[in-house]
This record gives structure tokens, C-alpha cells and sequence, in this order.
């Protein structure tokens, strides 16, 4: 083979692994120019505690290219990624997936007491997850990857405790 069509293949291989991504830490203008505008309606991400709604950040969704991108907002920063594609992701897809989230950080494998239980109970469920040293986490489950980062939980955290201590302020006496 001579050197042009070396360079070719490798173009066609790079455009095929080309993905359409978020990334975490992001702002709402920096995901716009990424992935171009999300959809016209944002939704509220929140936790139910005792019957009451506890909202804690701004779900964004974008589309590009065959996949289907969430991002939840906490603080105007992107805290937690959702892809959804047609396909099973690629060893492709999940390599740039989790080279792209380093963050000066590593992901390593690994498996949740979760992961453990599902791996019992529904062993068709193709389940893999990664820990960063930062303590975010990517986990796929068939065909959806999600990325969590630490201030996701603590936020998510923050609402469900607020509800928590809101449940236990006396009634006043009728």
C-alpha cells in the first residue's frame, strides 16, 4: 500500500468513530456548539420525597448524528451525560466516550453491588461500568451510557435530604 491510501483508510476509520459528544463540565454554550441547539423544551430533574417534588437541575436534550444526548444542568455546568444510540455502543464509541471524560483523571472498571444483583436477576442485561479517581462514574447498560460526576450525586443528594428534613417538621396541632 502506498502512503496516500494509508492515510485514506485512516481518515475512513476516524470518520466512522467519530461521536457526537457532551462533555461534562461543559456550559450551556459550549454543548450548543458542539451539538447545535438542545430541544425547545428543557425538562427539571428532581427527586419525590413524601410526596413532594424537589427539583435540583435542568435536563437539556440534544440529537446529532444517529445519537440521542441528555445532559443534566446543576449551576450552569453539565454534571450528567445520557447517550442513547440505535446500536450497541462500539468498543470504539465507549474508548473516546471515556477518553474524552478524563478530566486529568483515569477510569478504571469496575461493578456495583448493583451491577451484581441485576447481573443475577437479568443476565441478558449487558452491564459495564468505570470509577474515575475523582469519583464519577460511567456505567452502559445495553444501549445507553450514562456519566455521573460527584456533583450530580451531591446535588441529587442535597434535594432528597432537603425533602428528607422537610418530613420531619412537626404538624402543628389542630
Amino acid at each position: 500500500m502506498n502512503t496516500r491510501a494509508v492515510f485514506l483508510a485512516v481518515l475512513v476509520l476516524l470518520a466512522m468513530t467519530v461521536v457526537a459528544q457532551a462533555r461534562l463540565g461543559e456550559s450551556l454554550d459550549q454543548l450548543q456548539a458542539r451539538l447545535g441547539p438542545p430541544a425547545a423544551n428543557p425538562r427539571i430533574d428532581r427527586v419525590f420525597v413524601n410526596g413532594k417534588v424537589y427539583p435540583f437541575g435542568q435536563i437539556l436534550n440534544f440529537s446529532k448524528e444517529g445519537w440521542f444526548v441528555e445532559c443534566v444542568m446543576v449551576n450552569g455546568v453539565c454534571v450528567k451525560i445520557t447517550y442513547v444510540k440505535n446500536a450497541p455502543f462500539t468498543d470504539d464509541d465507549i474508548a473516546t466516550i471515556l477518553k474524552n471524560e478524563t478530566q486529568d483523571s483515569s477510569w478504571a472498571k469496575s461493578v456495583s453491588t448493583a451491577t451484581m444483583i441485576d447481573s443475577v436477576f437479568l443476565p441478558m442485561m449487558n452491564v459495564r461500568e468505570w470509577k474515575r479517581e475523582d469519583g464519577a462514574t460511567a456505567q452502559i447498560v445495553d444501549k445507553i451510557f450514562t456519566l455521573i460526576t460527584p456533583a450530580y450525586t451531591k446535588a441529587h443528594d442535597a434535594a432528597s435530604a432537603q425533602g428528607a428534613a422537610d418530613g420531619q417538621k412537626k404538624m402543628p396541632d389542630l
